[in-house]
């Protein structure tokens, strides 16, 4: 056999196994793409489960959804998670469940949202109280600059004000329009937590961002029994919002 036959020969044989070895080596990467896809998209799937199953209140199903290996702590795309919805519906049990496996008290939704904001403003006192002690944030405001106060004071939750300033709550704080508890709950007509306010040491004078305070909301509003309230508690009278100014 001529030498440079040989050659070839020896080449075209090298050739074909480092082919065959590059082809079997990529079949093996992309079996392997193609299984952490599958696993991506499985684990995504049990993650949509534990959300839903809590949405519903079904707590077998977020049992389940948990020991297959559902993430706790999964936000679904405005960022809420199971916790924060099981919160706002009011499920004592499935709270009890994710907070028991893990669950983040602090994650915030696409608005800012907490899941004891939530609580707060679903009336939900039991779920109020469980959060408080297990560490949540009173203190906590939204993109909006609300706190769980604001919101059970603007929804006349009384029982849910109580346990917040219970926890040290901030009576005065105020959110990005510069309303107070006060103010939201005045707006809102809700007399019993605007004198549970009052009495706590909330400022019967301040005024927002608008010039507007407890007292002209509540008389623009036509809560005159709350207008009574308030001068009562020696609310100002002469302070005059931007709108009356010009």
């Amino acid at each position: 056999m001529p030498k440079n036959s040989l050659i070839m020969q020896t080449s075209s044989s090298e050739g074909n196994i480092t082919t065959s070895s590059t082809t079997a080596l990529n079949n093996r990467s992309f079996q392997k793409e193609d299984s952490v896809q599958l696993l991506s998209q499985g684990a995504e799937e049990i993650n949509k489960e534990l959300y839903e199953a809590a949405e519903r209140g079904d707590s077998t199903g977020v049992q389940s959804a948990l020991s297959q290996g559902a993430n706790v702590n999964y936000q679904n795309p405005d960022e809420a998670t199971s916790l924060l919805v099981a919160a706002r519906e009011g499920y004592h049990d499935i709270v009890q469940i994710l907070l028991s496996e893990g669950a983040d008290m602090n994650l915030r939704d696409i608005e800012g949202d907490t899941a004891l904001i939530e609580a707060a403003r679903g009336g939900n006192c039991d779920i109020v109280e469980l959060l408080l002690k297990k560490g949540a944030d009173p203190l906590h405001s939204n993109d909006g600059g609300a706190t769980s106060l604001h919101d059970a004071a603007r929804e006349g939750y009384h029982d849910v004000v109580q346990i917040l300033l219970s926890a040290r709550a901030d009576v005065n704080l105020r959110d990005i329009a510069g309303d107070t508890a006060l103010i939201a709950a005045a707006r809102g007509g809700n007399c019993d937590v605007v004198e549970l306010l009052l009495k706590k040491g909330a400022d019967p004078s301040h005024s927002n961002n608008y010039g507007n305070t407890a007292l002209i909301v509540a008389a623009e509003e036509g809560h005159y029994d709350i207008v009574q309230l308030l001068l009562n508690n020696g609310a100002d009278q002469s302070t005059a919002n931007y709108v009356s100014i010009m």
